[in-house]
């Protein structure tokens, strides 16, 4: 309604519509659902008892409020009615719609289980109540009762085939009756394999047995029944067997499946004609089900062989320090002056004078440091600290070479091979900048006539005698400039 309506007059509008509740209904039922929903913000209970003795009319408003098959709620998700107006309209479709009661209780949560199952099974709903057993942990009863409308729907199958055979005159895969018998037992047919994938993956192979042969078994039925007195019907109602039978192939052994149907009596007198084409495309899935795991398993270990192999060489690589003092404190990593490797003694001591005077931290960005600079100075932080990176596994990031002083272990080869890439010691601030000036005047004394100073005494000096002159010349411009102008 307008905002300038008074409240007072808002609240006469409301009370008139609720009064007039079934004759609003009666002319418009989209109109009036969405004036007491969105603009009245009315109790849905109070609506609902209001129209509950007419039935019809209160299952179109509710239909309007949930959306229907299709439609749009007016009912935010945010702010869902109460489990009693959702049973009361699952109710209403099981009166007025029974074929879309399975999809709403599928798509919709927002109802208690106990009393919608109830529901489902006073209008003898049995997929409806198939799926609220499941959803309550009794996979088995959920089976039997599907398992036993199944059965139903192929003896009502059998029984238009039969009609169809005794009235004759025609072709009986065309009658409108037979298509729609074999239709139902088609939906539930796939309402029970959908219940058997769903669960099979939790239970054993035996109880996995339980499930798929009895259903194997009620698809096979109808085409060993009218196999020599309707022998053109065999190929539609082969479909049934080559739906249970494709879609069991992942949760039951094949030789198994083979054995049960090889076993079964009426195909045990040989003539396995009509399931040679069934039992072919079980093998030749199987085969390929085979390929494809095999195949996959090789390239899966053959990239974890690879994965493995680089990480192994990673971890074994040596690491050279960049330089022989430590990048923290600037002391000597080793004590030997020139760097070469000190002969260990039999115990494991340092002879002589050089030696690791102790642990030091090498990352792989070439950095060392002492043990203690690492542990006392960084905090314990085994990163670099120069180039700051934080790495989260250690044993990846820097090799720790052992002092033979400290703990007599060996140790010096990552020593020697920096001793072999001589390796530049550290320069001080005050140091780069004098070798920078160095650098410049070293560049200015080697500075030559540049191309386009040589070229322009060409073109203003004809006489090649006094080229030398005007390269002279030029040379002493030192301030020449580019002249550039943008493009326009």
């Amino acid at each position: 309604l307008d905002d300038s309506f008074m409240e007072i007059e808002r609240v006469d509008v409301e009370k008139a519509a609720l009064d007039h509740l079934k004759e609003l209904m009666e002319a418009n039922s989209i109109a009036t659902a969405k004036l007491m929903v969105t603009d009245f913000s009315h109790d849905l209970t109070d609506v609902i008892k209001r129209l509950s003795p007419h039935p019809k009319l209160e299952y179109e408003f509710l239909e309007n409020v949930f959306g229907g098959p299709g439609g749009v709620p007016l009912i935010k998700s945010e702010s869902p009615p109460p489990p009693e107006v959702h049973e009361r309209y699952i109710e209403l479709i099981c009166r007025y719609q029974p074929n879309t009661v399975y999809s709403y209780v599928r798509s919709n949560e927002n109802y208690r289980l106990e009393e919608t199952l109830g529901i489902c099974r006073k209008y003898h709903i049995s997929n409806a109540t198939a799926f609220l057993l499941e959803r309550t942990g009794d996979v088995k009863g959920a089976f039997s009762l599907m398992l036993s409308t199944m059965s139903k729907n192929v003896n009502a199958l059998n029984d238009t085939i039969t009609a169809c055979l005794s009235m004759g005159g025609g072709n009986v895969g065309d009658s409108e009756k037979f298509r729609m018998a074999l239709a139902t037992v088609h939906t539930t047919l796939l309402v029970i394999i959908q219940l058997c994938q769903r669960n099979s993956a939790r239970l054993e192979t035996e109880q996995r047995a339980e499930l798929w042969f009895p259903l194997l078994d009620a698809a096979m039925g109808p085409q060993q029944r009218w196999r020599t007195e309707a022998p053109e019907l065999v190929g539609l109602l082969k479909e049934l067997t080559a739906n249970v039978l494709n879609s069991m192939l992942g949760y039951v052994p094949l030789s198994d499946t083979l054995q049960r149907i090889l076993n079964d009596p009426t195909t045990s007198s040989g003539a396995f004609g009509e399931l040679k084409d069934l039992i072919m495309g079980m093998v030749d899935t199987y085969t390929y089900e085979q390929t494809l795991l095999t195949t996959t398993n090789r390239l899966l270990a053959t990239d974890i062989n690879r994965a493995i192999s680089t990480h192994r060489k990673v971890v074994e690589r040596g690491l050279a320090p960049r330089g022989v003092r430590c990048s923290d404190c600037g002391r000597r990593l080793w004590r030997s002056p020139g760097g070469a490797p000190t002969r260990l003694g039999a115990s494991g001591t340092s002879q002589g004078a050089g030696g690791l005077a102790e642990d030091i931290y090498v990352f792989s960005c070439g950095h060392s440091y002492h043990r203690d600079c690492v542990l006392t100075r960084q905090q314990g932080n085994e990163a670099c600290g120069i180039c700051n990176k934080k790495r989260s596994s250690a044993p990846h990031n820097w090799h720790r070479i052992r002092s033979p002083l400290a703990e007599g272990s060996v140790g010096l080869a990552v020593a020697g091979a920096a001793a072999r890439a001589k390796p530049k010691p550290d320069i001080k601030p005050e140091m780069q900048v004098q070798r920078v000036e160095a650098v410049s005047r070293l560049h200015s004394s080697f500075r030559s006539t540049s191309r386009l100073k040589v070229l322009q005494a060409l073109s203003t000096h004809s006489n090649p005698h006094n080229l030398s002159m005007a390269v002279g010349l030029t040379e002493a411009d030192e301030k020449f400039q580019l002249r550039l102008a943008p493009c326009r």
